[in-house]
Formats: structure tokens, C-alpha cells, sequence
């Protein structure tokens, strides 16, 4: 079955597929290949009405010989418990050696804030994430849908972004 694709290019199918896997892991990946699947995962932001949820978008930064992914969670909050998370989508970005460039990432990650909305965006910049970061906190044009995303900026303390960054990002 040939996939489909939503309005910002990501595709629309009944699993989840994933990839990748290195010599050096802490874990078997066939092993857990054959355990992980994402039954009906979600493209975009999904508001059930009754149903108070968020969402977050973790991103773990790579590049070279690597893959950047950010992973979907979908928050539910649980009546002053704690909160109900659910696993709800992975996307790979910059798949090919073209697309590995981070200002070709960043375009990637805001097609995803803008098809779901998340409360937070989660990167780890520390590192090589810095890049990434630099070009998080500039305009992105994206030629292929004809928009150009905002500036997203940091708001941790800690972060030497609150320096740089523009004030409307």
C-alpha cells in the first residue's frame, strides 16, 4: 500500500514505521523493532470534544551519520493526579543528505508545530544542538508550501538565547 500524504507533506498510514539502529546500542534493535508499533498514529492536532490534551514535541538533534527525531506526545491531564501521556507519532528529519542541513530540519520541525499546536517544543541544544537553534530562532521559509514559519525562541533561564533572539519570536 502506497502511502498518502496530509497538507504539509507527512504521510498518512495506519503504522508507523521505524528505522535506524546502531552496532554500539544499549539494546537488541530487532528485538525491539518487532515490539514497537504505533497503531493509528496521529499526522496533526487532534481536539476530541470532553477531552482536555496538549501535546509536546521532544526533538533529539543529530547530523552527520545520524538522525534527528522528534518524537509526538499527547498530554492528558488527570484530575490533580498527574498526567495520562501517550506516544503518539515519531517523525525522522532531514532523511536524506540533502535534507540534513539544519535549516532544512528546522522547516521540517515547524511543519510539525504548525500541524499539532504543542504546548512545548523540547530540544536539546546543548552541543551540536546549538546550530540547530541558531536557525530555530530565524524566519524559515518553506518553498515547498509556499509559507515562511516564524522565529521560535528559548525561554529557559539558562539559555544565552534570551539575549539573541528576536522579541517576537
Amino acid at each position: 500500500m502506497s502511502p498518502t500524504f496530509n497538507e504539509l507533506g507527512f504521510a498518512k498510514e495506519y503504522m508507523s514505521r521505524f528505522v535506524g539502529g546502531s552496532a554500539d546500542a544499549w539494546f537488541d534493535y530487532e528485538k525491539l523493532t518487532r515490539a514497537r508499533k504505533l497503531v493509528n498514529p496521529e499526522t496533526s492536532e487532534k481536539v476530541r470534544e470532553g477531552i482536555e490534551s496538549f501535546y509536546i514535541i521532544s526533538v533529539d538533534v543529530a547530523r552527520l551519520g545520524c538522525q534527528t527525531v522528534a518524537t509526538i506526545l499527547k498530554v492528558f491531564p488527570n484530575n490533580n493526579e498527574g498526567y495520562k501521556i501517550n506516544l503518539v507519532n515519531l517523525f525522522v528529519l532531514g532523511k536524506t543528505e540533502q535534507e540534513k542541513v539544519f535549516d532544512k530540519q528546522v522547516v521540517e520541525l515547524k511543519r510539525l508545530i504548525a500541524a499539532f499546536h504543542p504546548r512545548e517544543v523540547v530540544i536539546d541544544i546543548n552541543g551540536l544542538g546549538v546550530a540547530f537553534a541558531d536557525a530555530m530562532i530565524k524566519e524559515s521559509p518553506d518553498p515547498e508550501y509556499g509559507v515562511t514559519y516564524p522565529p521560535y525562541g528559548f525561554f529557559n533561564e539558562e539559555s544565552k538565547y534570551l539575549e539573541v533572539q528576536p522579541r517576537n519570536a
